[in-house]
């Protein structure tokens, strides 16, 4: 009796799995978000660096850092950025935050503003090696040709053409 019960589902099953004579087949679409789910988790989160912080509690506290040059400080990281700190609590303590330079300027930590790179403050300027003094060659003196005297008291250039004393 058992094996005809299995007989008869698998029978059933697959004239279930055909579509009836006269009606067109559908494909399920399959959403795509679904499938594959140990494939789609999200990345874990990686923590952010560490970030060099040069705030200052007696800064913080004396001014809030509300005026447009309080609380800015050179990234010793990058020129072209700045760290400005921002205010946590009442205490003194604040969150560094990198702050970029508009492009192709640097940091100026003397007047609190970015600038030009020439006028910049940033400690890690690339140094150019200028060359070394090199002597300048000298120009070559060429002989000049003297003329020659011929008879009948001409002279003649080195063209060739007879010229008179």
């Amino acid at each position: 009796m058992q094996y005809n019960l299995f007989l008869l589902a698998a029978l059933l099953g697959s004239a279930l799995a055909q579509p009836a004579k006269g009606s067109k087949a559908y494909k399920v679409p399959q959403n795509p978000k679904t499938l594959n789910t140990h494939k789609a988790l999200p990345p874990k989160p990686q923590p952010e660096p560490p970030v060099y912080n040069p705030c200052q509690s007696t800064e913080v506290l004396a001014t809030k850092c509300l005026g447009p040059k309080d609380c800015l400080y050179p990234n010793p990281a990058s020129c072209g950025t700045f760290i400005q700190c921002v205010p946590q609590d009442e205490v003194g303590n604040a969150k560094p935050v990198v702050m970029p330079c508009p492009k192709g300027l640097q940091w100026n930590d003397g007047k609190k503003w970015c600038d030009y790179p020439h006028l910049s403050t940033c400690p890690a300027k690339a140094t150019t090696k200028t060359p070394a003094n090199k002597p300048v060659a000298k120009p070559v003196k060429r002989p000049v040709k003297k003329p020659v005297k011929k008879k009948g008291g001409k002279k003649q250039g080195s063209g060739g053409t007879a010229q008179p004393e």
